[in-house]
């Protein structure tokens, strides 16, 4: 069973038998207010990080993240404890920005207090700060890390690069179900890190500047810019990957001047459709993740219990994408920020207008949250002459605003 389609409690049984299969013997009763394993005498085991963790991937991984989970808990992995033992372990670790803003919440959800993590930005949605492997999970520095090791996140980074680089470079694979596309080699816990090294991308015979998706921890994707039939098998073979492996960075990136950027091609272009569904994807997939993380702790501040999902949608009379995003009648909403907003009310459907539109309207009264990614409180629903007053757009279920 994919890991969205199991609730709590089901998890939580999972999540006990993986810890019986470790030998924990413990008689854990399931708190499902809390969504911890609880027993008298024992300190509460807190399932809701592991939980929305699990959430978005595939079902040939729930069963082995669990004995994972079980395992830490039982056996927590640590850091190492002097920079001489960390210096040749560390390795850059790719993370989404959505990573650190995730990190935050659930700190706060918790009632402790966030521990930063440093990190570089890569571009605006992708990041990179120091990891360490572990059997189960790669360790991520903090700042009470690097100062324990008397180190700067900039010398940490700069010897977790010459890790990586002293691992050698095996030749890339090409491939052959789509013509255009190559493959990284890796199989290691380092993967994407090599996302930092853009001398590896020049030995690939690319027409145009290298255009990259990651779609694992272990696998990036390459393509050239001036290749118009393998950007669209990029965007094709993205897809397929993430059908069956869930989705990490899949908004595509393009190499200029040793510099990593988000692109998509032009409208028209044959690589524009396939690429700007994972761009936006992603994008979706980053709310989902904010608003499974973010519920608990929006509820327990009585701040929005409305915390929509956005969606991709085919815009009617074309095939343009785009993304939009549902506000309902009801409690304070924590409006995501798409090109598209859909009022409806208790009973019908008010109607679609331009995100622009209903900021140049109502704008003044929303708030930003100042949250990644970025969303709007709205702390009551649009009144009727104002949303007329935004320029309603046809709607038809199905086929998206026209």
């Amino acid at each position: 069973m994919p890991g969205y389609l199991l609730t709590r409690r089901q998890f939580a049984d999972k999540f006990a038998a993986a810890l019986r299969a470790e030998g924990d013997t413990t008689a854990y009763e399931f708190d499902e207010l809390d969504n911890a394993q609880t027993c008298l005498g024992v300190a509460p085991v807190p399932l809701e990080e592991h939980y929305l963790e699990t959430y978005g991937q595939p079902a040939h991984f729930v069963d082995q993240l669990a004995l994972g989970f079980a395992h830490m808990f039982l056996h927590p992995p640590v850091q190492p404890a002097t920079w001489e033992e960390a210096k040749s372990r560390i390795f850059p670790y790719i993370r989404p920005t959505s990573f650190h803003a995730h990190q935050t919440f659930r700190s706060l959800e918790r009632g402790e207090t966030p521990k930063p993590v440093p990190y570089g930005a890569i571009t605006e949605h992708v990041t990179v700060c120091v990891g360490t492997p572990t059997k189960w999970k790669t360790l991520v520095a903090t700042v009470e890390d690097l100062a324990c090791w008397g180190v700067t996140i900039e010398a940490a980074l700069d010897q977790a690069r010459d890790n990586v680089s002293a691992k050698g470079h095996p030749g890339w694979q090409h491939s052959n179900d789509y013509p255009g596309v190559y493959r990284s080699p890796w199989k290691d816990e380092f993967g994407i890190s090599r996302l930092l090294f853009p001398d590896l991308l020049r030995q690939l015979p690319l027409r145009g500047d290298p255009v990259i998706i990651a779609p694992t921890w272990q696998t990036f994707l390459v393509a050239g810019s001036d290749d118009a039939q393998g950007l669209a098998n990029l965007g094709i073979y993205g897809k397929k990957i993430s059908e069956k492996d869930g989705y990490l960075i899949y908004r595509p990136m393009r190499v200029r001047d040793g510099a990593l950027v988000h692109w998509v091609p032009p409208k028209g272009h044959p690589g524009h459709g396939p690429l700007r569904f994972l761009h936006l994807n992603n994008e979706c997939g980053d709310y989902a993740d904010q608003a499974r993380v973010g519920k608990r702790y929006f509820d327990r501040r009585e701040q929005a219990s409305n915390i929509p999902i956005p969606q991709v949608v085919g815009l009617a009379g074309g095939v343009e994408l785009a993304t939009i995003v549902t506000w309902r009648e009801g409690p304070p909403c924590a409006l995501a920020k798409c090109d598209y907003v859909f009022f409806r009310r208790k009973f019908d459907d008010a109607g679609v207008v331009r995100w622009e539109d209903m900021m140049r309207v109502i704008g003044s009264e929303l708030e930003p949250l100042n949250i990644y990614p970025p969303r709007w409180l709205g702390r009551r629903f649009p009144a009727d002459w104002q949303i007329s007053s935004m320029g309603l757009l046809p709607w038809a279920p199905g086929q998206g605003p026209g």
